[in-house]
Protein backbone atom coordinates (compact mmCIF):
# COMPACT_ATOMS: atom_id res chain seq x y z
CA UNK A 1 0.00 0.00 0.00
CA UNK A 2 1.23 3.55 -0.94
CA UNK A 3 2.06 5.76 1.91
CA UNK A 4 1.86 9.52 1.14
CA UNK A 5 3.66 12.42 3.46
CA UNK A 6 3.44 15.80 2.84
CA UNK A 7 1.75 18.98 4.38
CA UNK A 8 -1.61 18.50 5.53
CA UNK A 9 -3.79 21.58 6.08
CA UNK A 10 -6.88 21.10 7.83
CA UNK A 11 -9.98 23.04 8.84
CA UNK A 12 -12.80 21.98 11.87
CA UNK A 13 -15.82 23.04 12.49
CA UNK A 14 -18.01 21.98 15.05
CA UNK A 15 -22.28 23.42 16.73
CA UNK A 16 -24.12 22.25 19.14
CA UNK A 17 -27.16 23.01 20.49
CA UNK A 18 -28.35 21.42 23.96
CA UNK A 19 -31.65 22.45 25.26
CA UNK A 20 -31.98 21.94 29.09
CA UNK A 21 -35.85 22.09 29.87
CA UNK A 22 -37.78 22.36 33.38
CA UNK A 23 -38.89 18.31 33.29
CA UNK A 24 -40.96 19.32 29.89
CA UNK A 25 -39.86 17.02 27.33
CA UNK A 26 -40.97 16.64 23.59
CA UNK A 27 -39.17 15.89 20.56
CA UNK A 28 -38.09 18.88 20.14
CA UNK A 29 -35.78 19.21 23.21
CA UNK A 30 -32.99 16.90 22.19
CA UNK A 31 -29.25 17.64 22.43
CA UNK A 32 -27.98 18.17 18.45
CA UNK A 33 -24.36 18.74 16.93
CA UNK A 34 -22.70 18.86 13.80
CA UNK A 35 -19.38 19.12 13.35
CA UNK A 36 -16.79 18.17 10.31
CA UNK A 37 -13.40 18.66 8.77
CA UNK A 38 -12.29 20.10 5.47
CA UNK A 39 -9.10 18.52 4.70
CA UNK A 40 -6.64 19.58 1.73
CA UNK A 41 -3.55 18.48 0.71
CA UNK A 42 -2.13 20.87 -2.29
CA UNK A 43 1.98 20.28 -1.92
CA UNK A 44 4.12 17.95 -3.32
CA UNK A 45 4.92 14.63 -1.69
CA UNK A 46 6.72 11.78 -1.43
CA UNK A 47 5.53 8.77 -2.89
CA UNK A 48 7.86 5.92 -3.34
CA UNK A 49 11.15 8.13 -3.09
CA UNK A 50 9.75 10.33 -6.12
CA UNK A 51 8.36 13.77 -5.91
CA UNK A 52 4.79 13.88 -7.44
CA UNK A 53 2.62 16.54 -7.12
CA UNK A 54 -0.32 14.96 -5.55
CA UNK A 55 -3.52 16.69 -4.25
CA UNK A 56 -6.68 16.04 -2.59
CA UNK A 57 -9.40 17.61 -0.20
CA UNK A 58 -11.53 15.63 1.65
CA UNK A 59 -14.95 17.21 3.24
CA UNK A 60 -16.48 15.39 6.00
CA UNK A 61 -19.73 16.68 8.36
CA UNK A 62 -21.06 14.64 10.94
CA UNK A 63 -24.71 15.35 11.95
CA UNK A 64 -26.00 14.10 15.73
CA UNK A 65 -29.50 14.38 17.81
CA UNK A 66 -30.38 12.46 20.80
CA UNK A 67 -33.77 12.54 22.81
CA UNK A 68 -35.63 10.97 25.24
CA UNK A 69 -38.92 10.68 23.99
CA UNK A 70 -40.24 9.17 26.87
CA UNK A 71 -38.82 9.77 30.45
CA UNK A 72 -36.58 7.16 31.67
CA UNK A 73 -38.52 4.35 28.85
CA UNK A 74 -37.85 5.27 25.31
CA UNK A 75 -34.71 7.78 23.80
CA UNK A 76 -33.76 8.15 20.42
CA UNK A 77 -30.08 9.16 19.13
CA UNK A 78 -28.91 9.80 14.75
CA UNK A 79 -25.91 9.97 13.51
CA UNK A 80 -25.42 11.11 9.95
CA UNK A 81 -21.75 11.12 8.09
CA UNK A 82 -21.57 12.50 5.10
CA UNK A 83 -18.00 12.96 3.40
CA UNK A 84 -16.89 13.41 -0.25
CA UNK A 85 -12.89 13.26 -1.75
CA UNK A 86 -11.95 14.94 -4.71
CA UNK A 87 -8.28 13.97 -6.65
CA UNK A 88 -5.80 11.93 -6.17
CA UNK A 89 -6.98 10.78 -2.15
CA UNK A 90 -5.11 7.90 -0.65
CA UNK A 91 -5.83 4.56 0.12
CA UNK A 92 -5.67 5.37 4.04
CA UNK A 93 -7.82 8.73 4.08
CA UNK A 94 -10.63 6.45 2.01
CA UNK A 95 -14.05 6.65 4.00
CA UNK A 96 -14.41 3.00 5.42
CA UNK A 97 -17.64 1.28 6.90
CA UNK A 98 -18.43 -2.14 7.95
CA UNK A 99 -18.24 -3.95 10.90
CA UNK A 100 -18.21 -2.48 14.14
CA UNK A 101 -19.30 0.72 14.82
CA UNK A 102 -21.02 1.00 10.96
CA UNK A 103 -23.38 -1.64 8.76
CA UNK A 104 -22.36 -4.49 11.82
CA UNK A 105 -23.98 -6.68 9.67
CA UNK A 106 -21.23 -6.47 7.13
CA UNK A 107 -17.60 -7.42 7.38
CA UNK A 108 -14.58 -4.87 9.36
CA UNK A 109 -14.02 -2.20 6.30
CA UNK A 110 -15.94 -4.29 3.63
CA UNK A 111 -16.42 -1.27 1.60
CA UNK A 112 -14.27 1.65 0.80
CA UNK A 113 -14.66 5.26 -1.21
CA UNK A 114 -14.45 8.59 -2.14
CA UNK A 115 -18.09 9.25 -1.70
CA UNK A 116 -20.06 8.47 1.43
CA UNK A 117 -23.61 8.90 2.89
CA UNK A 118 -24.20 7.24 6.82
CA UNK A 119 -27.17 7.38 8.47
CA UNK A 120 -27.54 5.32 11.71
CA UNK A 121 -30.50 5.17 14.23
CA UNK A 122 -30.73 3.70 17.75
CA UNK A 123 -33.79 3.53 19.96
CA UNK A 124 -33.19 2.78 23.14
CA UNK A 125 -35.87 0.98 24.88
CA UNK A 126 -35.10 0.55 28.92
CA UNK A 127 -35.25 -2.06 31.01
CA UNK A 128 -36.20 -1.99 34.77
CA UNK A 129 -33.79 0.44 34.61
CA UNK A 130 -30.86 -2.39 34.55
CA UNK A 131 -29.80 -2.36 31.41
CA UNK A 132 -31.71 -1.28 27.51
CA UNK A 133 -32.85 -3.13 24.99
CA UNK A 134 -31.02 -1.21 21.76
CA UNK A 135 -32.56 -1.24 17.96
CA UNK A 136 -29.87 -0.31 15.58
CA UNK A 137 -30.69 0.82 11.85
CA UNK A 138 -27.48 1.40 9.50
CA UNK A 139 -28.17 2.51 5.63
CA UNK A 140 -25.19 3.61 3.81
CA UNK A 141 -23.75 4.49 0.41
CA UNK A 142 -20.39 4.53 -0.49
CA UNK A 143 -18.91 4.73 -3.96
CA UNK A 144 -15.57 5.53 -5.71
CA UNK A 145 -15.87 7.45 -8.60
CA UNK A 146 -12.63 8.33 -9.87
CA UNK A 147 -10.24 11.03 -8.89
CA UNK A 148 -11.60 13.43 -11.80
CA UNK A 149 -15.08 13.28 -10.73
CA UNK A 150 -17.92 16.24 -10.68
CA UNK A 151 -19.00 16.67 -6.85
CA UNK A 152 -22.38 14.54 -7.64
CA UNK A 153 -20.90 11.52 -9.39
CA UNK A 154 -20.67 9.01 -7.18
CA UNK A 155 -23.97 9.31 -5.39
CA UNK A 156 -26.86 6.54 -5.55
CA UNK A 157 -29.17 6.25 -8.40
CA UNK A 158 -31.01 2.83 -7.44
CA UNK A 159 -32.06 1.64 -3.95
CA UNK A 160 -29.79 -1.41 -4.86
CA UNK A 161 -26.96 1.53 -4.18
CA UNK A 162 -27.67 1.58 -1.00
CA UNK A 163 -26.32 -0.72 2.05
CA UNK A 164 -28.48 -1.85 5.02
CA UNK A 165 -27.82 -3.48 8.18
CA UNK A 166 -30.32 -4.20 11.47
CA UNK A 167 -29.27 -4.64 14.82
CA UNK A 168 -30.26 -5.68 18.30
CA UNK A 169 -28.37 -5.57 21.96
CA UNK A 170 -28.37 -4.97 24.95
CA UNK A 171 -26.53 -2.23 26.28
CA UNK A 172 -26.42 1.13 28.11
CA UNK A 173 -26.84 4.47 26.60
CA UNK A 174 -23.62 4.56 25.14
CA UNK A 175 -24.38 2.09 23.01
CA UNK A 176 -24.01 -1.83 22.26
CA UNK A 177 -21.91 -3.98 25.06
Amino acid sequence: TEVYNGKLSSLIYRVGYDEVTNGENTWLNGIFGVEGEIELLLNDINLNNTSDNIKYKIIVTDIVYKNELFKNVISFAMHGRFGIGFGDVPNQKTFTVGGIGSLNGFNQNEFSGTRLGLIQTDMFFSLWNVTNLILTNDFCFISNPGSSSSLFSGLPTSINDIKYSFGIGFGGREGIS
